[in-house]
């Protein structure tokens, strides 16, 4: 009995009936019919695992994995001589920030391991709703909430290591907060111990056919217009809120260039820097602000980061200028 949901791929040749007989062991395809579809079976290992279609003119393929054989289709997607055939730009990049991702895992306790985890994650979560969306409602709304929580455990940690060394830049005296920390820490090994990168790269697989299809300069087009309308959205340099929709922007957009592989822009990426250091600033004063008695030094460190906050607020007004002539 075979699975009502197959994996449809964009591939980048046709079908050589003879040559897949041995291109992509342990597994092969056997053709039935050829005319004016190919119809067959995967095979592994000479057992049947799939049902098979191949339309030759829009060079489409649909797999159907029989009853609990779904896993051994998507071991034949990660052969490099079959995913050289079914890869796109999209899952490809997807795939590598997964990889980012894993090869990470044992060293989140160094500060620039965390970093490069979190860029791949933030990289990753740019384009996860395409990867979701050959996935049922169920497994989007599970998987999303799981990367969410891995977002905002890394953010936490990466914030509160970031927090402390500003104080101590302005003379403040930092309390340790080691005991939160390995806490929040315990808790995202736990979630990257289970099986959510596994299933990243599931959602990766069984979105080929979808991600085949975009075009990742019309991505990093629309991008662009998103941080557009997101530098026009701020009135105020109090409108917190719609600066961190722009501190966003930058990034989803500086992302989205690289996959489409559009040279940097060092105004992006000045204003991506400035951006970061402002949210650091803003983070460490509201900390000493909900503080109900300062002391002399942080009163001191209040004042230098309104200061240091001034400039970039001025820094970011410079850099925005151009998007405030783009057209909406």
């Amino acid at each position: 009995m075979r699975s009502d949901a197959g994996i449809t791929l964009l591939l980048r040749t046709g079908v050589d009936g003879l040559a897949w007989e041995t291109a992509f062991e342990p597994f092969r395809f056997m053709w039935g019919e050829t005319e004016p579809l190919y119809r067959g079976t995967l095979l592994q290992e000479n057992r049947a695992i799939a049902d098979v279609l191949f339309h030759p003119v829009e060079k489409r393929m649909e797999l159907y994995p029989l009853e609990g054989q779904l896993q051994l289709c998507l071991d034949l997607l990660a052969l490099p001589s079959f995913q050289a055939l079914a890869s796109n730009p999209v899952s490809t990049y997807a795939t590598n920030q997964i990889r980012k991702m894993e090869s990470l895992i044992h060293q989140l306790d160094h500060y620039e391991a965390m970093h490069d985890f979190r860029v791949a994650l933030r990289k990753l979560r740019t384009i996860l709703p395409h990867l979701l969306s050959s996935c049922s409602d169920s497994q989007q709304e599970k998987l999303s909430k799981r990367v969410k929580k891995i977002a905002r455990l890394t953010g936490k940690i990466r914030d509160t290591e970031v927090q402390q060394q500003l104080l101590a830049s302005y003379g403040v005296v930092v309390h340790s907060s080691g005991a939160r920390q390995d806490m929040r820490k315990h808790t995202l090994y736990a979630l990257l111990d289970s099986t959510v990168l596994a299933d990243m790269q599931h959602a990766v697989d069984v979105s080929l056919y979808h991600c085949a299809s975009l075009d990742p300069a019309r991505m990093a087009a629309k991008r662009y217009g998103s941080l557009v309308k997101a530098v026009h959205a701020v009135r105020s340099a109090r409108d917190i809120k719609a600066m961190h929709r722009v501190r966003k922007s930058v990034k989803a957009l500086r992302y989205v260039r690289e996959l489409a592989q559009i040279e940097q822009d060092p105004q992006l990426v000045a204003l991506q820097d400035c951006l970061g250091s402002w949210h650091d600033m803003i983070m460490v004063q509201d900390q000493l602000q909900s503080q109900k008695k300062l002391s002399l030094d942080e009163k001191h460190a209040l004042v230098a980061l309104q200061r240091d906050i001034d400039e970039r607020l001025a820094e970011y007004r410079a850099l925005t200028t151009p998007f405030w002539e783009e057209r909406l």
